[in-house]
Parts: structure tokens; C-alpha cells; sequence
């Protein structure tokens, strides 16, 4: 019996690894498919990220390559998307060619070149729950 208790004493005062974040991971703003895809993953940073039919896009509304508006029937959703150089962002859509769009978080990736797209802020609202805050921290 103290063999045991020994090995759960030792365990308890060994040190744990550390658990590995996210910090310093590189930016992708979002994923590329070759061929159309059927669902987009949207990732707003601290929000839960949300899995959405293509076929449930009814409008996309865009200014330039900095802003980009989602609507969505059947499930009722609007989806703000700001950001920098997103015009590729913008054509994937038009293909359903996107994966993913992630949101950035300072605390979690590299700043990406000044030439490569970013989306400051990703912004899901619904109908009956908005969100007009996000958390500081997760």
C-alpha cells in the first residue's frame, strides 16, 4: 500500500507540462477549398464559432475590400465582417470556395504583413440575441 501512496505523492509534486497556446501562431484569415463547399466555419475571436450552410447565404453586401455583410434565411443571422485587404475573401465567397474566416486576436497570433488580408473584427448577431460585447479575455 505505501507503494502506491509514494507513486501519488511523487505525481502530485512532479511539475505538469505546460499547456500550449495559441500565442504567436501565424494569421490565416481564412481557408481556401478547390472546388465549392457545402458549410462555412466562422471563427470571431473570444465568440463561439459557428458552422453555416453556403446555401443559407442570402445577401452579401461589400465595400471595397474592407467590408463585408453576411445575411442568412432559415437561420437568421447577420454576420459583419471589417477588415484589410479581403477582395480575395470577397471572390471566395462568390465561388463558396471559403472554409473558414477567423477573426485576429493579438493575444493569440503573429501580425501578419501589411499586404495580407486581416479580419479586425468578425461580429455575429441574431435577431433575438445580440452581442454588442465581447469579452476582454477567454
Amino acid at each position: 500500500m505505501s507503494d502506491i501512496l509514494d507513486k501519488y505523492r511523487k505525481a502530485q509534486t512532479e511539475q505538469h507540462p505546460k499547456v500550449q497556446v495559441q500565442e504567436g501562431k501565424p494569421y490565416q484569415a481564412f481557408e481556401v477549398a478547390a472546388h465549392p463547399q457545402r458549410r462555412l466555419d466562422l471563427r470571431p475571436g473570444y465568440d463561439a464559432q459557428r458552422i453555416v450552410p453556403y446555401s443559407y447565404i442570402t445577401e452579401i453586401f461589400y465595400a471595397g475590400d474592407f467590408m463585408i455583410d453576411l445575411l442568412f434565411h432559415g437561420y437568421p443571422m447577420h454576420v459583419i465582417i471589417r477588415g484589410k485587404n479581403l477582395g480575395e475573401l470577397i471572390t471566395l465567397l462568390r465561388e463558396e470556395r471559403a472554409i473558414s474566416i477567423s477573426e485576429f486576436i493579438p493575444e493569440w497570433h503573429q501580425n501578419p504583413d501589411s499586404d495580407k488580408p486581416i479580419v479586425e473584427t468578425l461580429t455575429i448577431t441574431k435577431p433575438e440575441r445580440e452581442v454588442t460585447e465581447k469579452p476582454v479575455k477567454h
